[in-house]
């Protein structure tokens, strides 16, 4: 299961058990852990894409490791800013 078995819930107990601090305020909770790999993915293209210092010109990708093949999968492509390209898959908006 890897890191999506984590829960918000979860990573909020052990730090406070580890560290003897209160995480639940600093991060949203949907920031503390990856339930779905895709979504999160989408989320983290659409943060670098509303970025102030991401130039509008850049094509963004990110890709998914495959540990059982040892591979890079793509999973988001995109492109510029008013841009397009067939086949694509979106970033959610």
């Amino acid at each position: 299961m890897g890191a999506t078995s984590f829960t918000a819930d979860g990573i909020i107990r052990a730090f406070a058990h580890e560290h003897h601090a209160d995480l639940s305020g600093v991060y949203a909770r949907e920031n503390l852990c990856i339930t779905d790999d895709a979504e999160s993915l989408r989320h983290d293209t659409q943060l670098v894409r509303r970025a102030p210092g991401t130039p509008r010109h850049v094509h963004l990708y990110e890709f998914l490791y495959d540990i059982d093949r040892d591979e890079l999968e793509p999973a988001i492509d995109d492109p510029p800013v008013g841009e397009s390209r067939p086949g694509r898959v979106p970033a959610a908006g």
